[in-house]
Formats: C-alpha cells, sequence, structure tokens
C-alpha cells in the first residue's frame, strides 16, 4: 500500500510516520488510524489529532486513548492536513492525500517543549500564579474577578511588560468596554466613565501583574493532567464561520496550533449565540460592532457551507444580536436586537424579519437573553431587574416589574412549569416569576466565604455595590460575588440550574421548593458562564477561561470534562442538540468566529441513570 506524505520538522517537531501495525483500532468505518507517543516512546493518551481537507472549511478532531491510539470516523477523500498535539509537546504535522474507500496510518512522535506557557489556557496560567502567601491568594482572586470577564486570562499572560506597561493596560482597561470600544464619556477623558472597581484596585493589580509577569518574572507552569477515559471518547467538528462582509475569509491565528498562543478576538470576534433547527442547521448570530454586513448566519454542518441573512437598520448597517437566540415550535428564530432593543422574527420559510418594537410604557428589551415557554410566548429580560412576555398570536407585550430597584437580569430560563427564572449577575440573586399569578420573588444565593477578603474589598462591595448602587453592568466587581450568569431549567424535571461566573460553582434550585444546592467546579479557576440540561438531565457547562466544556451528572453528582481542541476559545454559550441520541453538543468560540460540534461516541454518553 503506497501512501504519499509530505513530513514537517521543526527544532521543536518530531514526526513519526513510520507504519507500524495498528490492527486494534482498525475497523470498517474509519478512514484514518495511529498512535501519538513521546519522543521516549511513552504513549501519550488524551493527545489532540486533527484532520482538516484544503477544500474544506472546518477540521474534524478525535482524543487518543491509554495505549496512545486514535481512530478517526469515515473521512472524504481529498488533500489533508493532519497534526497532533498535547500540552508540553511540539506539535507533529503530515499532510497526505487520501484516496477513495481506503485507510491510513499516521503515527506521531512528539518531542517536550521547555517553554510551553503559550498553549496553556488561562485556567492553567491561573494555577501558575504565586499564591504562597495569603495576600497572593487575594490578589489572584482580585486579578480573577476584574480581568477575565471579557477575555481569557492566556491571552493576558502570553506577553510580558514591565510595572510602566502594566500600568498603561490596566489604565485602558479600566475604560474601554467588553467588546473594546471606548465609551462616549472616557478615553483620556479625566471626567469620563471609568471602572470603579478596576480603579480601586490599580496600584495592586499593577504590582501583581509585574510580579506574575514583568521581564525577570519566573514561574512553574501547572498544566492540567491529559483528560483519560470517557473524556476522550468524543469526536469534534470545528467549522470556520467568516465574517459577513468577507464570506470566503478564514481567520488564520485562530487557536487551533497551540504554540501560537491564543489568538487576539479583534480579527475573529462574531458568534456568540447558536441554536439548531429540526432539519439540523445551525443558525447564529453576528454580535460585533465591526460586523455590518450580516445579522443571522445559517450553516450546514455536513458542508460547513454558511448563508447570511441581514436586517437593516436606517443607517444600513445590520442589526446586531448579542446573545439570546431561540427557536419556536413552528421553527421561527426569535431574538433581541443588541442595539435599537426591539424584539425581532426571522421566519426561515420567507427568509424575512419581522421587528416588534415595545410600545410605551413598556421599557426597553436588555440586549440579550430570550426564551420561549410551552405556548410559543417569548420571554426577555429587563434593564432593571425585570421580564417582559411578547405573545405573538395576541401582538401583546407583559411587564413584570420588580418591587424595588435592582439590577438588570441576566440568563433567563422557563422551567417545566411554564414558570420564569433569571439571574441577576451583579447582586447574586435569582428571580422567579410565578407565570399563573404574576408575582416575582427573589433568592439569594449563599454568601461567598474565604479567608483573604479585607475591609478594603467590602468596603468596595459597600461603596459601588450594596443597595443597588454602582454602574450597570460592571464587568469587574469585588471578591464577594460569585456572579449568577447564564441559566437553564430542566423542561423534564424540577430543577433550575445557574452558572456562578465568579464563584466558580454551579447552583440547582428545585423549582417546587426553592432549595438552592451548590456544587463548585472540579477547578478553582473554570469560571462557569453557561448551563444548559439535556433531556437526559444531563447539565452541560461552558466555561470561559479553560477550553472545555464539562457535563454534570445530578444523579451521581459527577463531573466530567471534555477538552476543546483550540486554545483561547473564550467560550460564552454551549448548546444541546436532543434530536439526537446522544444528544449532540454545540459551542460558538466567540473569539475566532467558529463553532465546535462534540459527537459522543456511544458509549461514552450514556446517561448517569
Amino acid at each position: 500500500m503506497s501512501k504519499k506524505r509530505t513530513v514537517y520538522w521543526s527544532p521543536a517537531v518530531i514526526l513519526w510516520a513510520v507504519l507500524l501495525p495498528v490492527q486494534a483500532v482498525f475497523s470498517a468505518d474509519t478512514s484514518l488510524v495511529g498512535r501519538v507517543k513521546s519522543s521516549n516512546g511513552k504513549p501519550l493518551e488524551g493527545a489532540v489529532v486533527s484532520a482538516r481537507a484544503r477544500d474544506k472549511t472546518f477540521t474534524t478532531t478525535v482524543y487518543t486513548n491509554r495505549d496512545g491510539e486514535f481512530v478517526f470516523p469515515p473521512l472524504d477523500p481529498g488533500a489533508y492536513k493532519v497534526w497532533a498535539q498535547a500540552i508540553g509537546f511540539g506539535e507533529g504535522i503530515a499532510e497526505w492525500k487520501l484516496p477513495t474507500g481506503d485507510k491510513l496510518e499516521q503515527n506521531f512522535s512528539l518531542k517536550p517543549l521547555e517553554d510551553f506557557s503559550k498553549q496553556l489556557s488561562g485556567s492553567e496560567w491561573m494555577a501558575s500564579l504565586p499564591a504562597d502567601m495569603l495576600e497572593d491568594r487575594r490578589m489572584k482572586a482580585i486579578l480573577h474577578t476584574n480581568c477575565t470577564n471579557c477575555h481569557p486570562i492566556n491571552f493576558v499572560f502570553q506577553n510580558r511588560f514591565d510595572r510602566d506597561g502594566w500600568s498603561k493596560i490596566v489604565d485602558w482597561m479600566s475604560r474601554i468596554t467588553l467588546y473594546g470600544n471606548i465609551p462616549a464619556r472616557s478615553a483620556q477623558d479625566e471626567g469620563g466613565e471609568v471602572s470603579p472597581t478596576i480603579v480601586s484596585y490599580r496600584e495592586e493589580l499593577v504590582g501583581y501583574l509585574t510580579k506574575a509577569r514583568g521581564p525577570n518574572s519566573v514561574l512553574t507552569y501547572k498544566p492540567l493532567p491529559p483528560l483519560t477515559g470517557e473524556s476522550n471518547d468524543i469526536v469534534v467538528t470545528e467549522y470556520d464561520i467568516p465574517p459577513g462582509d468577507r464570506p470566503n475569509y478564514v481567520t488564520k491565528y485562530n487557536g487551533s496550533i497551540w504554540s501560537e498562543g491564543p489568538p487576539s478576538i479583534y480579527e475573529g470576534a462574531g458568534n456568540h449565540d447558536v441554536v439548531v433547527d429540526q432539519a439540523g442547521n445551525l443558525w447564529f448570530g453576528d454580535s460585533s460592532p465591526r460586523v455590518v454586513a450580516r445579522t443571522l448566519g445559517k450553516m450546514d454542518p455536513r458542508t460547513g457551507r454558511v448563508t447570511g441573512y441581514k436586517l437593516t437598520r436606517p443607517n444600513g448597517e445590520a442589526a446586531i444580536i448579542y446573545s439570546g437566540l431561540e427557536i419556536d415550535s413552528k421553527g421561527n428564530i426569535w431574538f433581541p436586537d443588541g442595539s435599537e432593543r426591539v424584539l425581532i422574527k426571522f421566519d426561515p420559510k420567507t427568509e424575512q424579519f419581522q421587528r416588534f418594537p415595545p410600545p410605551p410604557p413598556v421599557t426597553p428589551i436588555g440586549g440579550g437573553m430570550t426564551q420561549i415557554d410551552s405556548k410559543d410566548r417569548v420571554w426577555i429580560r429587563r434593564d432593571d431587574g425585570g421580564v417582559v412576555r411578547f405573545d405573538p398570536e395576541t401582538a401583546q407585550w407583559t411587564e413584570y416589574r420588580l418591587n424595588r430597584r435592582s439590577r438588570q437580569a441576566y440568563g433567563v430560563s422557563v422551567d417545566a412549569n411554564d414558570n420564569i427564572w433569571f439571574a441577576i449577575l451583579e447582586a447574586d440573586q435569582i428571580g422567579f416569576l410565578d407565570h399563573r399569578t404574576g408575582i416575582l420573588s427573589l433568592l439569594t444565593l449563599p454568601p461567598l466565604k474565604s479567608d483573604f477578603v479585607t475591609a478594603k474589598d467590602y468596603e468596595i462591595e459597600r461603596r459601588y455595590w450594596s443597595s443597588g448602587n454602582g454602574v450597570q453592568g460592571e464587568s469587574s466587581v469585588p471578591l464577594t460575588h460569585k456572579g449568577p450568569r447564564r441559566t437553564s431549567a430542566d423542561r423534564r424535571g424540577d430543577s433550575f440550574w445557574v452558572a456562578e461566573f465568579w464563584g466558580n460553582r454551579i447552583a440547582k434550585i428545585n423549582i417546587n421548593t426553592k432549595e438552592i444546592k451548590e456544587y463548585l467546579m472540579p477547578n478553582p479557576h473554570y469560571m462557569p458562564y453557561d448551563v444548559r440540561v439535556d433531556k437526559n438531565h444531563m447539565v452541560w457547562i461552558a466555561v470561559n477561561d479553560a477550553d472545555r466544556i464539562l457535563k454534570f451528572d445530578p444523579f451521581t453528582e459527577r463531573f466530567i470534562e471534555y477538552r476543546l481542541p483550540s486554545v483561547g476559545t473564550g467560550a460564552r454559550h454551549i448548546y444541546v442538540d436532543n434530536r439526537t441520541n446522544p444528544p449532540t453538543v454545540w459551542v460558538p468560540y466567540y473569539r475566532t468566529n467558529r463553532v465546535a460540534r462534540v459527537q459522543f461516541r456511544a458509549a461514552a454518553a450514556a446517561p448517569g441513570r
């Protein structure tokens, strides 16, 4: 059997392309198999092996077992680039042409790297920071709550700066928005808007950043151990989503080659949330203010082909979807326009948009977080902590306000009884609406406890955050906050789930008794951003700073982690497609404008009960 290979070599890379028998992993429905080992001959479990055809816009990735073996699903014939990666090792790269109906074996030998810092996820960087002293642990927490809301920390730490450099960066970060824009009253205007929390911690942050990542700083890197067993029984397909104004453009630095480090969001920002329709098409919204040519996109997972749809504003630009895509029972797609604060319906059959502006005195709706109940009524958050309901059958709007001043609502969910739940990010509270009575009530999460919070930290909390004070929509918070973000209710059960972003927990609330039970994440730096419950009651979690997703089994109370193939993904959303068995999980990469489809080999995804 003759195979043509082109092998790349570099000082950090060794590729082992000798054909050896791997009959144990061959099967009738595979096209590529092989093994990954270190240069000392030891098999590498949990290594990531990716393949991309030259004429495709998606990459397929599999993971090695304890013997270092990997097995790809059937691949289309064509010219491919294949690469293998493992933390602490240089990548192995090969190119070959796969004939029709043929099988290929490709083995890799990877050489250890002396400096593998660019491969680290944000959580691995956080684990590597100084933490021997109590004050170091406090500063690590301040960094965690003030500097990781908009970007993973690995993007920050891939470069070194002296004290003057870090001072300039902290000052700039205190004045820009989460999208990297300059507020109208900020920039270098001394009287402009700033983050009160970052300003309060400025000197301490600059000192700690200089200590941790200054010109002469020395850190012992602490990568997470390789994943084993069930965690590696997945196939991940990463789809490129080109910008709406450049349909043939592919982001070059997208995190797929770890040694290049986490990518900048500037080139790749775009899709934030996704949904899948009954035909299996993926729908996504463009959330970047720089995108002006597309509002909504459709991607065919079979081909990777993207079709764009633009809702034009009076200025000629496209409406922006920050988050909150939902599909009703008729297949219509609903979302809030993030700038005009109106509700939008898109009919895929007619390919037409329809605008539904809330009439006065209804408060303009929030820029995201939409849910649809069993009667196809649309629920959207309000900026002052309540929710708004729109009934498409009657075109009637109903507003539900809290009895006192509150911060804006965040993640909104509908439970099995059609009652509404929402998180209040900056107040550590959960809102509950009984849809039959129209009564809104609040639950407060248990306080966050730590041994390093000082009088200064409590004073910042009192001055800027207690009793509704402070900046609405603030991205940086004191050390006392858990930060409930996005939520999900089990539509077939009695639980409501919330991701506690800064508290590094997920919380389960019984929808009948209102009992709260919290679960610490298996790593202290994962920062859960979104949760989704599947048809088997499993809870799926997107973490912002780890380039992973997690599954939580509520019956065994056990987490299982799954590695994403790229670094710097910055995932803020996770979607579960319950049409398949087992369910398929989708993860949009907010920072690189790609979407990952995670499919589970049958034995790996059996429900816990």
